[in-house]
């Protein structure tokens, strides 16, 4: 297989997921348990991330399925710690996408995301300029499984769809990549996708994952 690009996910892929000291907070400072937290949290997020809803929406609605009454003080507060839940970046995929590009491979990050999280990472993350195309749900109001996110990043790269592979830690995301004809596999952390290429000798053309210690 002639591989040419790598596109990655960001959430669970080059980021870590929130951590639960993070998330325990975030469910405190909304007064909720946890679990009733994230339910809510994560009950609008596909039309928040795909720019559909703004934050304001986002918000409100979140506030009346909880049957609570929040500041706009609080709200300003939720805004910041959610854009916070997703800057724990895996510094081992970092390198990695690096080691690709040098070695002549074009990498993307293709992502999920509403639009502060995507606006502040601009400004926070310089690493974000090397990647040779970046594609966020919230500019091209499309959303992972949707199929015109993932032309977004082939195009992007000026690839055909046989000649990348796309790395999600979500089957559903990994099928809307497939129904594409983009090559895709299922990521759970560095360690494992660097384990099943040393033991299966390679996946679509990739030989080596990230460097990590086990």
């Amino acid at each position: 297989m002639n591989l040419k690009g790598v596109i990655f996910d960001y959430g669970g892929v080059l980021c870590f997921y929130p951590p639960d000291n993070e998330v325990q907070d975030f469910a405190d400072a909304t007064g909720l348990a946890k679990d009733t937290f994230l339910e809510n949290y994560w009950k609008l997020r596909h039309p928040y991330e795909r720019g559909d809803l703004t934050k304001q929406d986002y918000w409100a609605d979140f506030t009346r399925r909880v049957g609570r009454e929040y500041t706009p003080e609080q709200i300003d507060d939720f805004v910041q710690r959610d854009v916070n839940f997703w800057l724990h970046t895996d510094d081992r995929m970092l390198t990695w996408a690096r080691e690709l590009k040098k070695s002549g491979m074009r990498i993307a990050m293709l992502s999920n995301m509403p639009r502060e999280l995507g606006e502040h990472m601009k400004v926070v993350f310089p690493w974000l300029v090397e990647f040779d195309h970046v594609t966020l749900s919230y500019e091209v109001r499309s959303a992972k499984p949707e199929a015109a996110i993932y032309w977004d990043a082939v195009n992007g790269l000026g690839l055909r769809p046989h000649e990348a592979v796309f790395l999600d830690d979500r089957s559903e995301n990994i099928a809307g990549a497939e129904g594409i004809g983009l090559n895709a596999a299922l990521f759970e952390s560095a360690e494992a996708f660097s384990r099943s290429l040393r033991e299966s000798g390679g996946l679509f053309g990739l030989r080596a994952g990230p460097v990590t210690v086990e």
